[in-house]
């Protein structure tokens, strides 16, 4: 991770501490998650499929807005971060990589996601 990534983490976790202020429900992890995610969609511009952070954010935004277990978002950002592997870069860093590299590792940002949300569950 590097780049706009820590930017781009304290606008995730900005909107999540104004949506438990908001809800008046500091227990609101999903709801703090959801808004997050889409705080980074709207602020940075890209969306799912642009090969960045956000394809294992939504995807996990998605599950745990569903009412899904925090196993199942986690293994929603997992998938959507090897997902990367397939995809053009339109957005960060990945913008300007050669393809041919780019299919050899799934996106930086997206694998740290999936990769802090299997270390915030524990063991």
């Amino acid at each position: 991770m590097g780049g706009t990534s820590g930017a781009l983490l304290e606008i995730f976790f900005r909107a999540a501490r104004l949506h438990l202020r908001e809800s008046g429900n500091a227990a609101d992890f999903r709801g703090a998650f959801v808004a997050g995610a889409n705080a980074i969609k709207d602020v940075g511009g890209a969306d799912a499929g642009y090969r960045t952070m956000l394809d294992a954010l939504l995807p996990a935004a998605d599950a745990l807005a569903n009412g899904a277990p925090l196993t199942d978002a986690i293994a929603a950002a997992e998938e959507g971060a090897e997902s990367t592997m397939q995809m053009e870069g339109l957005a960060g860093r990945s913008n300007y990589i050669r393809a041919e590299l780019l299919a050899t590792v799934p996106d930086p940002g997206a694998k740290a996601v999936a990769i802090a949300m299997r270390a915030f569950a524990g063991p």
